[in-house]
């Protein structure tokens, strides 16, 4: 097993040069971040809950809804933006 292990380690290392190192973060670290909580509006609307409960929050009741009132137009306005309701039945490249 130790055999095995050295011989996927040595094989694997040449993932881990320079030019790949960012890469990896990127595919490692990203994830991380946005499964951590820390840009979770979830985590914000669970602290809000807590409040109206009678429970002790975590951030406030003006920075959970301060937070989940600026997520929510940042994602909407990212997705308005995104949409193109013009153009969703054509496809791209084709000659008009």
């Amino acid at each position: 097993m130790a055999r095995d292990l050295r011989r996927s380690l040595r094989q694997n290392s040449r993932l881990f040069g320079g030019d790949n190192f960012a890469a990896v973060v990127n595919v490692v670290l990203f994830p991380l971040l946005f499964v951590s909580g820390a840009l979770n509006p979830a985590t914000y609307q669970v602290d809000l809950m807590r409040v109206a409960l009678g429970l002790p929050g975590e951030f406030g009741v003006a920075h959970s809804l301060l937070t989940l009132v600026v997520t929510s137009l940042v994602v909407l306005s990212l997705a308005a933006w995104l949409f193109d309701p013009e153009h969703r039945f054509v496809r791209r490249g084709a000659a008009g």
